[in-house]
């Protein structure tokens, strides 16, 4: 499998600008690549799988994946309407090559067609569930998943400290959220509880941002 780097990245996703995106809007897009770890991430997931982004945002890894992987499919759920919107704009040019679903999500509910899916991502998406409903909503995860089922967790690392003021920082001027991250140790500690099989735990620091990555799959 090719790996594609950073550069490769942004260079890509500043070809792919939408004109009716804002400038704001296509530097955050364009750029995130350099702060956000989506190399790696694009090489965990092998090519012609059937893969679901709960979170997706303004579909940005979506994009990546439907121009890198090549899935057998691709699906998606988002709470915000808005970058729903923006994401269908960003892979109208995939549509006619592969299957793509994407729905709103009301925060609460997962869907049952979760089962359909080889590969679950959760990138940056945990530390913005409420801390009380963060077990509930992992183990909501796990039941409706078939035996064999990938899930990649992309998250911020509460014992960094430090580094964890700066990604508190950016969630509170572009996400207007007080977030609530979870350590990776006790993420992967609870995983296995669950019931999934953990193979460890990745760690990256990209400018002051603090990644860590978990692989996890269900038995």
């Amino acid at each position: 499998m090719k790996y594609v780097s950073t550069k490769d990245l942004v260079a890509y996703l500043k070809s792919s600008y939408d004109k009716d995106q804002g400038p704001l809007s296509k530097l955050k897009r364009a750029y995130r690549p350099y702060i956000c770890p989506f190399d790696d991430l694009l090489m965990s997931i092998p090519e012609n799988k059937r893969v679901l982004d709960i979170g997706f945002g303004a579909g940005i890894f979506l994009q990546l994946l439907a121009q890198y992987r090549k899935p057998e499919s691709l699906a998606g759920i988002e709470i915000n309407e808005s970058l729903l919107n923006v994401a269908h704009s960003a892979l109208k040019r995939s549509i006619e090559e592969f299957p793509i679903r994407l729905e709103s999500y009301n925060g609460t509910d997962l869907p049952k067609w979760v089962d359909q899916y080889q590969y679950v991502l959760l990138i940056d998406v945990l530390h913005h569930v409420p801390k009380p409903e963060q077990d509930r909503f992992l183990v909501s995860l796990f039941d409706l998943l078939r035996p064999g089922s990938t899930v990649i967790i992309k998250d911020i690392d509460a014992d960094e400290r430090f580094w964890l003021m700066f990604n508190q920082l950016h969630d509170l001027v572009f996400a207007k959220q007080f977030v609530h991250a979870m350590s990776a140790d006790a993420l992967y500690f609870r995983l296995q509880q669950m019931g999934f099989t953990a193979s460890g735990i990745r760690k990256r620091r990209m400018l002051v941002y603090s990644h860590y990555t978990i692989i996890v799959e269900k038995p």
